[in-house]
């Protein structure tokens, strides 16, 4: 085990020191074609897509009567929906999600869905049906 640290190289003194030994070429790579994704669908049409699919997260959680922590309003949200499950516990719901491959966040009492525009809305409906 290497453990003697008296070795090290010095730190700069500058910005240089916190600069990365490797370059993230795939990171680099993936990212360009991201990118280029986002610029071939445009910024608006993504936008678009995502607030139709949260519209339709917040209507489905709104008829099973969960409480909704997002803003409602279009211009004081993002492409986040949380609320506060109350039929199941908490730990519970998140691990059915899970288990039938529904990927969520499991944030200080509530859950949290970020769909995208790659989502369908059979996939939002799933999700609901789960709830």
């Amino acid at each position: 085990m290497f453990n003697d640290f008296s070795h090290l190289p010095a730190l700069k003194s500058t910005a240089a020191r916190y600069e990365e030994g490797t370059r993230n070429l795939i990171g680099i790579y993936g990212f360009r074609e991201h990118l280029k994704l986002f610029i071939g669908i445009g910024m608006q049409e993504i936008e678009k897509r995502i607030f139709h699919l949260t519209d339709m997260l917040i209507e489905g959680l709104k008829n099973k009567g969960y409480e909704i922590i997002t803003p409602l309003e279009k211009e004081s949200r993002a492409g986040i929906i949380t609320f506060r499950p109350f039929l199941k516990k908490l730990t519970v719901l998140y691990d059915e999600l899970f288990k039938n491959n529904i990927v969520v966040s499991l944030r200080s009492g509530f859950i949290r869905v970020s769909p995208h525009f790659y989502n369908t809305e059979e996939e939002i409906e799933q999700f609901l049906k789960y709830l």
